[in-house]
């Protein structure tokens, strides 16, 4: 089995261009409206399809660029997976544009000023 993914920033990139949609949906909507559905709806039903599919993938696609796909062995996928599992690691946030910039002011964030909101977390394995 292939499975193919996309991370979640690029769907949000995906949704503001309005090249997609939300599960279920015909037609592009706001994209706040769309990412607030994600969080709360298409992403939780999505994890759930994906982790029952986890043992039975062969291949794992990265198609955050379509014309560079990103190619695993589901093998090496579920090895790393464990490894992390076992593993000390911490998240780096992502910050994208958005109204929550205030905030980032009011901490005194490097990125004051820039409008910024943290939308996700990247992991990243820090071996001990």
């Amino acid at each position: 089995m292939v499975y193919v993914d996309v991370p979640k920033n690029e769907i949000q990139f995906r949704f503001r261009a309005g090249s997609i949609t939300n599960l279920g949906l015909d037609k592009s909507v706001d994209p706040k409206y769309a990412y607030k559905r994600c969080y709360f709806v298409d992403w939780v039903v999505a994890n759930q399809h994906k982790a029952a599919l986890l043992p039975r993938v062969d291949i794992v696609v990265d198609e955050q660029r379509p014309d560079e796909p990103a190619l695993m062995a589901g093998n090496n996928l579920r090895a790393a997976l464990m490894q992390m599992a076992h593993n000390y690691f911490r998240v780096r946030p992502w910050f994208e544009p958005g109204p929550w910039g205030w905030a980032m002011d009011q901490a005194q964030h490097p990125w004051a000023g820039a409008g910024c909101a943290q939308l996700c977390l990247v992991i990243r394995i820090d071996r001990p």
